[in-house]
């Protein structure tokens, strides 16, 4: 993954656990995040119930949210490229208006423990070092 020194913030830890086991493959937001690396964040909130039963249904071994990490990084992901929701041929992550693709993930053995903000930000750099550390030493996945 590189220098990894921006994240992303999804709500939700489920969401997360989805794309760091390769079923969501899309992340949609209103603006275009750049391609490249990017520290993967679970916000402190959960997402609606309703997108919480959705998971669960549509993700096989989803674990429940409460029993996931929050306001924390749990990984980094790759964004190759950008599609509108009818590239992405009826994708069910597809709802844009953006489609982010995401073609890699790394998830960490031992989420960090930091705060989020909106839109792409900064890693404090007081982590960046062991986050760089476990970014190296685990797998890459395609």
């Amino acid at each position: 993954p590189g220098a990894v020194t921006r994240a992303l913030t999804l709500r939700g830890a489920q969401q997360n656990w989805a794309i760091l086991h390769g079923h969501k493959i899309i992340e949609n937001r209103g603006w275009r995040v750049p391609a490249g690396w990017f520290a993967l964040h679970t916000g402190a909130q959960p997402p609606s119930q309703s997108l919480q039963r959705w998971l669960l249904a549509e993700v096989p071994g989803m674990p429940p949210e409460a029993s996931l990490p929050h306001s924390a990084i749990v990984g980094a992901v790759r964004i190759c490229e950008h599609r509108t929701v009818a590239q992405c041929r009826g994708c069910k992550w597809a709802a844009g208006p953006i489609c982010h693709v995401i073609d890699k993930v790394v998830q960490l053995p031992k989420p960090i423990p930091h705060s989020g903000k909106l839109g792409l930000w900064p890693v404090d750099a007081s982590v960046l070092g062991q986050l760089q550390e476990q970014l190296l030493a685990e797998a890459v996945l395609e």
